[in-house]
């Protein structure tokens, strides 16, 4: 799909110049009363089928009707007062490559919304709030807890991957939050985030050492060994033990497969021992990822 900012001179001169300059200024979605001289080649535009009426008085190119983007675009031309949350949200922050399936939208009032909004009533404080367009989004931070209060975790793990968030950022922003529904689940992003989970099967390993009382571990933390310096998912220091979660997604790639075993063969040669636990195995036998943690542990306690 090209780029909506960068249409070419035959769509120039299928749209009409002015039309056309209107859908680059606007990535391809316009709301019909701002552009009123033109409402006579948007109708013809809508009759071609080039152009969708997505939301009222909002229409926006076919060919993007479906993209979250210019969907979340369309909701805020149709409530300009609109914060956008969650997924979407966090797409247009931090994860640019975030699933999202529904647009959620902060407003005055929650009825009569088309299917792929989903409207809500919050009260959101306006020093965590980014400008976007004539509206506004929540920040990550506010994003990640609000993620957390519905039980999506994936956005806290790329959020603290990319370094959108850290846990001072979070705890000042569940701090601004004090008072509002959800306190449990924003208590519970902060213990998760403060071991650093870079994916959802390493929060979920972390997890599961949590509730078995395995101590003496950091997540994600750089390490030095010889003249290389990496970050294993999980490091225990005083056994020179490194976990590594591993899933086949991962090792799609030659360089990344080839890399990993040149940096097991580096680590092993300094004396660091490896346990590799699947996503799949951490899901469905936890015990048994939990027996051979602690079985390598007591073999490498000093």
């Amino acid at each position: 799909m090209r780029p909506i900012w960068r249409i070419g001179a035959a769509t120039l001169n299928h749209f009409g110049m002015t039309l056309a300059d209107a859908l680059n200024a606007g990535h391809g979605v316009l709301a019909t009363s701002a552009h009123r001289p033109l409402r006579n080649q948007i109708r013809r535009a809508i009759d071609r089928g080039d152009l969708v009426r997505l939301l009222p008085g909002v229409v926006v190119l076919r060919e993007l009707a479906a993209d979250p983007v210019a969907r979340a675009r369309a909701a805020v031309l149709w409530q300009p007062r609109g914060i956008l949350l969650r997924r979407i949200a966090a797409r247009l922050s931090f994860w640019p490559d975030c699933r999202v399936d529904a647009i959620d939208l902060n407003m005055a009032h929650t009825r009569h919304c088309p299917g792929f909004i989903k409207a809500s009533q919050q009260r959101i404080p306006a020093d965590h709030l980014l400008p976007w367009g004539p509206a506004h989004l929540t920040s990550p931070s506010i994003t990640v807890l609000d993620l957390a209060r519905v039980g999506d975790w994936a956005a806290l793990c790329e959020a603290l991957r990319t370094g959108a968030v850290t846990l001072a950022s979070l705890t000042e922003a569940n701090d601004a939050l004090a008072g509002h529904p959800g306190a449990t689940r924003r208590r519970e992003c902060l213990v998760r985030a403060a071991a650093n989970p870079w994916s959802v099967p390493e929060m979920d390993l972390h997890q599961l050492y949590r509730e078995n009382g395995i101590a003496g571990w950091v997540g994600n933390a750089r390490l030095r060994v010889g003249q290389t310096t990496m970050i294993p998912d999980v490091r225990f220091d005083r056994e020179r033990l490194l976990v590594e979660v591993d899933s086949r997604q991962h090792h799609t790639q030659a360089e990344s497969f080839e890399r990993d075993r040149a940096r097991h063969n580096l680590v092993t040669v300094n004396d660091w021992a490896v346990l590799t636990f699947t996503p799949s195995s951490i899901w469905t036998t936890p015990g048994l990822v939990v027996a051979q943690t602690r079985a390598l542990l007591q073999q490498r306690r000093p």
